[in-house]
């Protein structure tokens, strides 16, 4: 049987707590970290970053909706393939982004291609055009959003 992982929730009110709280969990074992929502609420969205370096290199996951504002454009990248849930990700995307804003979704493309590296990097899935472009409408519809879904894949030959 696998080792379960674990998420400790950083509910600090600050940062130096924050810091208590991160090394404690870090030395327990922590597999992942989470910003808790009242470390944001009371010291700002950059308190983010702060806990991301506090992590040491440990994944960070954190609630942007604690902040209570819409954000013009949002960035996810090699994120969505990771979760059981991909249309739930994508609807938590649409809720944080303001009206004619723009959600920025980088993903590994090919569904042909899934392989034993998707399986190392504990990848769900693969997505083709057509499939990330239904998975925004869908996600988009359900939160309300009018979408216009603009797909541009970067084809390395052609250079960066």
């Amino acid at each position: 049987m696998e080792k379960p992982l674990v998420q400790v929730a950083i509910d600090a009110l600050n940062l130096e707590r924050a810091a208590e709280l991160t090394r404690t969990a870090l030395e327990a074992g922590a597999d992942w970290v989470e910003a808790g929502t009242p470390l944001i609420v009371y010291e700002g969205i950059r308190s983010i970053g702060s806990v991301v370096e506090m992590a040491e290199g440990r994944p960070v996951v954190a609630d942007f909706k604690a902040q209570n504002k819409l954000f013009d454009t949002v960035i996810c990248l090699n994120v969505i393939e990771h979760l059981d849930d991909d249309i739930q990700a994508m609807q938590n995307i649409a809720g944080l982004i303001e009206k004619n804003g723009k959600a920025i979704v980088l993903v590994p493309r090919g569904r042909w291609l899934h392989g034993t590296l998707d399986e190392i990097l504990d990848h769900k899935r693969r997505y083709s055009v057509d499939a990330l472009k239904k998975l925004a409408e869908e996600a988009f519809r359900l939160a309300s959003h009018k979408l216009s879904v603009k797909t541009r894949f970067v084809d390395r030959s052609q250079g960066l």
